[in-house]
């Protein structure tokens, strides 16, 4: 019974391992035999072992299985035991011998890319050869004009040095509170400093086969500068001596006022507005620009002189407030006879907005190294500008007296004006790029942008006191604008 079970477990064993690759060697075969028995078998053979006979039996037979399925073949023993298995081939054929195919996939192949739109495709080649340019600005924005403010003054050349002149509320020079007269003063313009503006500058760029497209836009931040005149310097007294080296004597005035001379119905005269207590010039100056380029390539190296043409369209608002601020104390009797002191606060507003637009040339000259690039853009817009001019006014001849009923103050007042006039812009930049990275550039570049026929707020009130207009009015005048400045930045290619 002990020999039928453990050969017809052997034999079922043998006959499962009988599929096994020919490349096995036979002692491999062998364990494996061992492992592949199976369960059933084993627990039936090891419950017929009843006495130690049957052991040891038992253990001479599977010695004697040992040495019979043990025994190594010529062709095994040459690979050796650990030798590698033998490749297998599908139909019994190498892979040299089988026909085969090849498919050539795209670099950027894999994920969803499979599946990318030609819209898609198109936005991903854009962004592969754009790039991007922010740079920060600190400019000098054209100085105002060195004017008067307010209306020339009959017989006196130079008001800013001190005059005498009626006030047009009392109709009599101004007195101080030890009823003394003061000197009046015209304050200048002049005295606006719009030097050191900051701004900033982004430019988007696209290489094409023909050239680049290239769009910018730069804002100079809005910067508010003010003024306040004082102490006066009064010019008004000669040093006696000879007539031909005579010149003025400048004395400092501590009492003196602040002055706006007008004229009325056109005309010069001897009126004022006074500000004895208070007198203040606010500036608002801000630029906006944008442009849209494309540059044209000349189809040599990169190393090297170039020289490109430029076509492109060009906009620039220039917009700008003057705001002047002055107190003046007034004097009043009450219906008890009593003096009653008040302040009138006068304000004069004035803005300019310039928007101008046009078609522009230029060209782009470069001399271009592995490392460093140095440039010149001269570019000319034939350019129209709008205007938009604005006066306002409160409080301005007359403020409410506190001890009557009625409203005696000077109503607000707006009075504006649009036009169209040709307007030419020049501009240069002359910059220098040095290589970072591979893909980021240094730049710096030193830029003039000149405006023709423009307008500006302190010149376009018109100190003019008149039955048809209500308050000031507003009368454009055309100058010119030169800004130039510094710029600093990167170039960042993608």
């Amino acid at each position: 019974m002990i020999f039928s079970s453990l050969f017809e477990t052997i034999k079922y064993s043998i006959s499962r391992t009988s599929h096994m690759q020919r490349n096995s060697t036979t002692r491999q075969n062998t364990r494996d035999l061992f492992h592949r028995f199976d369960r059933k078998l084993w627990f039936n053979f090891c419950l017929s072992l009843r006495t130690q006979m049957d052991i040891q039996r038992l253990i001479i037979i599977l010695a004697l299985c040992a040495g019979l399925f043990g025994t190594d073949s010529p062709a095994c023993n040459a690979q050796g035991n650990n030798a590698p298995m033998a490749p297998s081939f599908a139909g019994n054929l190498p892979w040299d011998a089988r026909q085969q195919y090849y498919e050539q996939i795209p670099a950027d192949r894999g994920g969803r890319d499979e599946f990318e739109s030609p819209m898609d495709r198109l936005f991903s080649q854009a962004a592969r050869q754009s790039w991007i340019q922010v740079d920060y600005l600190q400019w000098n924005i054209g100085q105002v004009s060195d004017d008067l403010i307010g209306a020339s003054v009959p017989g006196v050349p130079r008001p800013d040095l001190g005059f005498t002149i009626n006030d047009t509320t009392t109709g009599a020079p101004p007195l101080d509170p030890s009823n003394t007269e003061q000197t009046s003063y015209v304050p200048r313009l002049g005295q606006i400093d719009l030097n050191n503006i900051p701004g900033v500058k982004l430019t988007y760029g696209l290489d094409t086969n023909y050239g680049s497209l290239e769009a910018n836009a730069f804002w100079i931040l809005p910067g508010t500068r003010s003024f306040s005149p004082g102490p006066y310097v009064f010019g008004g007294e000669t040093i006696p001596g000879n007539e031909s080296t005579r010149f003025l004597a400048p004395i400092i005035d501590v009492n003196g006022v602040a002055a706006i001379p007008f004229n009325i119905n056109g005309a010069p005269s001897n009126r004022a507005l006074i500000f004895d207590r208070t007198f203040s010039v606010l500036y608002d100056s801000t630029m906006f620009g944008t442009e849209l380029n494309f540059v044209w390539d000349d189809r040599k190296p990169r190393n090297g002189f170039h020289f490109r043409h430029i076509l492109g369209l060009r906009y620039l608002k220039l917009d700008e407030k003057m705001r002047i601020i002055g107190t003046d104390n007034q004097t009043t009797t009450n219906a008890a006879g009593d003096e009653v002191d008040y302040i009138k606060s006068t304000v004069i507003e004035s803005r300019a907005i310039n928007q101008i637009f046009g078609p522009q040339v230029g060209a782009r000259i470069e001399l271009v190294d592995d490392r460093i690039t140095l440039g010149a853009q001269p570019m000319f817009a034939f350019a129209f500008n709008h205007l938009d001019a604005r006066v306002n006014t409160i409080d301005l001849f007359a403020a409410d007296d506190p001890t009557t009923i009625e409203n005696e103050a000077t109503p607000p007042t707006t009075n504006s004006t649009n036009q169209d006039q040709f307007s030419p812009v020049i501009s240069l930049a002359l910059y220098s790029k040095v290589r970072a990275t591979h893909a980021m550039h240094l730049y710096a570049s030193y830029d003039i942008l000149f405006l023709s026929g423009v307008s500006r707020p302190g010149d376009n009130v018109d100190y003019d006191q008149n039955a048809t207009v209500d308050g000031f009015g507003v009368a454009p005048h055309e100058t010119t604008l030169f800004n130039q400045g510094f710029s600093v930045g990167g170039v960042f290619e993608f």
